[in-house]
């Protein structure tokens, strides 16, 4: 795919989580977040970011500590450290 669709996606996939519930969320979603997450460009990882908490209400406890260290390990790897945006919606 194209990464302008990867960044609208991700910056919706909470809403596709809600409507999914959280067995199909684990079965589904979760493997596509921890791509977004730890191996696409900034842009998109920006969208995982900024929506992280609400899609990780979605899932069951074990699930969230299991894959809470990887994913936001993935956000904070940066490829370009001159993005401003990115480091920006980081701190936020």
């Amino acid at each position: 795919m194209q990464w302008k669709i990867r960044r609208v996606l991700a910056h919706s996939i909470h809403e596709i989580a809600q409507m999914l519930g959280s067995n199909r969320t684990v079965s589904d979603l979760l493997s596509v977040v921890n791509e977004y997450a730890t191996k696409d460009l900034d842009d998109v990882k920006t969208g995982v970011l900024a929506h992280l908490s609400e899609f990780f209400e979605m899932l069951p406890s074990d699930i969230r500590k299991e894959n809470f260290p990887s994913i936001l390990n993935g956000i904070l790897d940066t490829e370009n450290e001159k993005n401003w945006r990115y480091r920006d919606s980081l701190a936020e």
